[in-house]
């Protein structure tokens, strides 16, 4: 499994709406759409600091995550982030430790 961490600051007030217009339609619907992805998750800073969002998109594996950094449409969604004003944008990925490869929870016990 591969993570990708993408994190931004939001566009100024005058273009809000469209940032939000096409986060919740295009951008979401074109990562979700790209081979190999399992998972797209959303979050906002709750204090107002930077970075503002931070996106968490998992996919099977890192091959599938180098496949889609390397198409055209990824090229597309970091330059329309761009054009609507988002700033600050920063990629990280991860890949799964070989020391917990799978997810550790709480006993309920």
């Amino acid at each position: 499994m591969a993570l990708a961490i993408l994190t931004w600051d939001m566009p100024s007030a005058e273009r809000l709406e469209v940032y939000q217009e096409q986060a919740r339609t295009t951008w979401l619907q074109s990562v979700l759409q790209q081979p190999g992805v399992t998972e797209v998750r959303g979050y906002h800073n709750p204090h107002q600091t930077t970075p503002q969002v931070m996106v968490h998109v998992e996919c099977a594996t890192l091959d599938a995550w180098h496949r889609f950094l390397a198409s055209e449409r990824y090229g597309e969604l970091m330059f329309e982030l761009r054009a609507v004003g988002c700033t600050h944008i920063t990629v990280q990925v991860w890949e799964t430790s070989p020391l917990l490869p799978e997810p550790v929870k709480p006993s309920t016990a």
